[in-house]
């Protein structure tokens, strides 16, 4: 235990020593003279200083640019789920051709209890504008075409553009419709 309480001490104590004595030895043989010995230390030091705390600068910028990027990734992954299971509920509700009241609103919970957290005030503008076209939630052709719309929207979101009306709209409600006259073709499944 003692040994451990003198190790300190002794090293700290050694080393002065060792310095002292090699800025002695330096003086006595002329290599340096005290004065210019202090400032070239003194210019050492400052010099030391300057580029700890640059480089304290450049390490705390570093770390903050790093996590706001990985903030960034952990949004835009959780936006692509929620993004995706409200895309798959709202075409979900198009597949049996009876869209209920309590479906209309399901979908209109997933809106609020998701959705809303994710999108700016603009795209949820034009998810409004989309949901007021709709005049009767019972008619599939203008709910796909709506869905298609909604479905644009998000992805515009995700993709960090100006969304813009085109023909990727129509694309999805063809999709949708090709999909739909297939469809026919299925046996239907029995009821148990």
């Amino acid at each position: 235990m003692k040994q451990g309480k003198l190790f300190w001490p002794l090293v700290v104590g050694l080393v002065l020593v060792l310095a002292l004595g090699f800025l002695a030895l330096t003086n006595v043989i002329g290599v340096w003279r005290i004065p210019e010995l202090w400032s070239q230390i003194f210019a050492a030091c400052t010099g030391a200083i300057v580029v700890a705390v640059v480089t304290m600068l450049l390490m705390h910028g570093q770390r903050a640019t790093e996590e706001e990027k990985e903030k960034s990734i952990k949004i835009y992954e959780s936006k692509v789920a929620v993004y995706s299971r409200f895309v798959t509920k709202m075409y979900k509700l198009l597949e049996d051709d009876q869209v209920s009241c309590d479906d209309f609103l399901a979908l209109r919970t997933e809106i609020f209890s998701t959705l809303i957290f994710y999108l700016d005030d603009s795209h949820l503008r034009m998810m409004l504008a989309e949901v007021s076209q709709i005049k009767d939630f019972r008619d599939n052709e203008a709910m796909v075409s709506t869905f298609a719309r909604i479905t644009n929207i998000l992805q515009d979101d995700l993709l960090a553009r100006a969304y813009k009306a085109d023909d990727r709209e129509q694309v999805l409600v063809d999709l949708w419709q090709r999909f739909e006259t297939l469809s026919a073709f299925c046996p239907i499944p029995s009821k148990k």
